[in-house]
């Protein structure tokens, strides 16, 4: 079955939203929006359900491939046998407790095994200055 999904869409800048709003935030004008249809959105025909159904973790398939090990023991186990694919790992602690250090390492290793691939390092803390100078000091 089809249900049809409603969205509000201005009618002087064309700037949809999924509820109503009195002003538009993109061109500022009042009273501006009218309800539109939007997209089909399929459904199961048991109980209302959206198609993408739950899965049992023993129906789904696990790719053993997709794992990025930094031959660093602890880190590695730490991070459940290596680094995931596509994954995002978010690193917390005190200041001064060896976060960029280890990551740095980290980074360092990836690099010399596999090499194939490109690693960015992104830090919102530190500067560039900063992250050279620590990249010079564990080589």
């Amino acid at each position: 079955m089809l249900k049809t999904k409603l969205d509000f869409e201005c009618t002087r800048c064309e700037y949809t939203t999924p509820k109503w709003l009195g002003r538009c935030p993109q061109c500022s004008e009042w009273n501006t929006f009218e309800e539109q249809k939007c997209k089909k959105v399929k459904e199961d025909k048991r109980e209302g359900r959206a198609a993408n159904n739950p899965q049992r973790l023993s129906e789904i398939s696990v790719d053993k491939s997709i794992k990025y090990f930094t031959q660093i023991n602890e880190l590695d186990r730490v991070l459940g046998h290596g680094l995931t694919k596509a994954s995002i790992t978010l690193l917390g602690g005190e200041p001064g407790v060896g976060k960029s250090t280890i990551l740095l390492e980290m980074c360092k290793r990836l690099s010399m095994n596999y090499q194939e691939h490109k690693i960015l390092y992104i830090s919102g803390e530190e500067t560039n200055s900063q992250i050279a100078q620590r990249c010079k000091r564990i080589g």
